[in-house]
């Protein structure tokens, strides 16, 4: 059983490191504009709300803050 913990830790600890790792490169390819990191629990989320309550919480994050987001004016195609 301790072993497993063990592994279990590794793994959370190499996908933090690549989060970590993808939200860095994500900064320098956006050059400075603004990065918003949302922290959603899905596993913690399914566990208490089954995954619809998961799903609905999920979206209901995502609509919040796509609100939130100033959208540049839109362009009109003219050929």
């Amino acid at each position: 059983m301790c072993t497993r913990g063990g592994a279990q830790r590794k793994d959370e600890l190499l996908l933090s490191e690549h989060f970590a790792e993808g939200v860095r490169r994500a900064r320098r390819r956006r050059g400075g504009a603004p990065l918003r990191v949302l922290n959603f629990d899905w596993h913690g989320m399914t566990k208490d709300l089954r995954e619809r309550g998961a799903v609905e919480g999920l979206w209901a994050l995502l609509e919040s803050t796509i609100a939130q987001v100033p959208h540049p004016p839109k362009r009109t195609c003219v050929d």
